[in-house]
């Protein structure tokens, strides 16, 4: 719930033509924004200074925090080149992401847990993992669903790709993914709900629809009709904890509204300018939304809204347990499992080879005595392998809460 409303906080000019994309970083320190001005920009929150320039061979188009490292952005042009940026001191230092094509790159996402990062690249989508350090390169493509392909591509058209990925969600563990796809105004963008079980999509008729994850069901809408002359894909997000959704404005007044009445909360002014992008942030108990307007060349601006949200130490300490618990799990675990598999293929031929000649024993007690203790030890490797795990993600729990709190104690 909201403590007090969202206010204008800073109003940043540096770009010359429309916002694409933007992010925040996960401690809500830095702004990243990438244009039609071949430029990416990271911009400081808190004082609304730029603290580097990037130019770029073409239009940004997207743009990711990467939430495993301190300040490390990746970003994506409309002439296919995407790449992982780490010193901002060094904006040509840059490591380019192997994609093995060249087409634009309409969206990003990263799993924090398994490393992998996906990439909307033209029609396709790329699935790259590390290669070194900060390097990346695609090793899996995940073709256009078949019932859109007839479809895609329209010769002369001003966009060669009628239809592309518009957003990608990676869900927990990076064994799955979410992929909305612009489709003659079906679909624009998408966001999915912090539970990861509802989806957000905008589209170009009625305005936002939420969506129960994996079903066809409407559960709300959320309508907005755009004039025909800013008929464009619209972002929207998901605001505190999921409790408010928000969308793009080709109208100026990009509204707040609660997810699950449709309720109007709060409109976001912009006198009559078109706000295509936004993006949204929680960090501690500040609430922050920056909005970028589109087609004004010269005077295109960024806002930066902030609000105070309703202060509950009890449920910051919960979200950090469950954050770190899930994060640790998908992180340490999978890897741990990894191990066992390894050492099972070992193990289990070794075991195979005994127990038949086991089976030869004709001494029953003897033979009892034997499984007795390969039974034994199987266990007590089994433990020793449990205590080692549970310890291990107690430690970095217990560590991830200490730093938690003193952020929170530090406010």
């Amino acid at each position: 719930m909201l403590s007090t409303p969202y206010i204008q906080d800073k109003c940043l000019r540096g770009h010359t033509d429309t916002v694409n994309c933007l992010a925040f970083s996960p401690h809500i320190d830095y702004l990243a924004s990438g244009s039609d001005d071949c430029s990416l920009i990271i911009w400081r929150v808190t004082s609304g200074e730029v603290v580097c320039t990037i130019r770029t061979p073409a239009p940004t188009l997207s743009v990711l925090w990467d939430p495993r490292r301190r300040l490390t952005v990746i970003f994506g042009c409309n002439n296919g080149v995407a790449a992982v940026l780490s010193d901002f001191q060094d904006p040509n230092s840059a490591q380019a992401i192997l994609l093995g094509v060249k087409a634009p790159v309409y969206c990003l996402d990263l799993d924090a847990s398994s490393g992998k990062l996906t990439i909307g690249v033209g029609p396709e989508i790329h699935i790259a993992q590390p290669i070194a350090h900060r390097r990346y390169a695609s090793f899996d493509i995940l073709a256009m669903p078949p019932e859109l392909r007839s479809t895609s591509t329209s010769e002369g058209a001003d966009d060669e790709y009628l239809v592309r990925a518009r957003s990608l969600h990676f869900l927990r563990g990076g064994n799955k993914l979410v992929a909305s796809y612009l489709n003659h105004g079906i679909v624009g963008f998408s966001a999915l709900s912090p539970d990861q079980r509802g989806l957000l999509v905008s589209n170009l008729s009625t305005g936002a629809d939420l969506y129960r994850l994996g079903q066809s069901a409407l559960i709300q809408t959320y309508p907005q009709r755009p004039p025909v002359e800013r008929n464009y894909p619209l972002v929207v997000s998901f605001l505190h904890k999921g409790n408010a959704v928000i969308c793009g404005a080709s109208h100026g007044d990009v509204f707040i509204r609660d997810t699950w009445t449709g309720e109007h909360q709060q409109t976001l002014e912009h006198d009559d300018d078109f706000v295509q992008v936004l993006c949204t942030g929680q960090y501690r108990q500040m609430g922050y939304i920056a909005t970028a307007t589109a087609e004004m060349g010269l005077n295109t601006y960024i806002k930066i809204w902030k609000a105070r949200l309703d202060p509950s130490i009890s449920n910051s300490i919960a979200s950090a347990i469950l954050t770190s618990t899930a994060f640790f799990y998908y992180a340490d675990f999978r890897e741990e499992w990894r191990v066992l598999r390894a050492y099972g293929a070992f193990i289990f031929p070794v075991l195979a080879v005994l127990g038949y000649y086991l089976w030869h024993i004709d001494d029953a007690a003897c033979l009892l005595t034997v499984l007795r203790g390969i039974l034994r030890m199987i266990w007590h490797l089994i433990l020793q392998w449990l205590r080692d795990l549970m310890s291990s993600l107690w430690a970095k729990c217990l560590a991830s809460l200490r730093v938690r709190l003193k952020q929170w104690l530090a406010d």
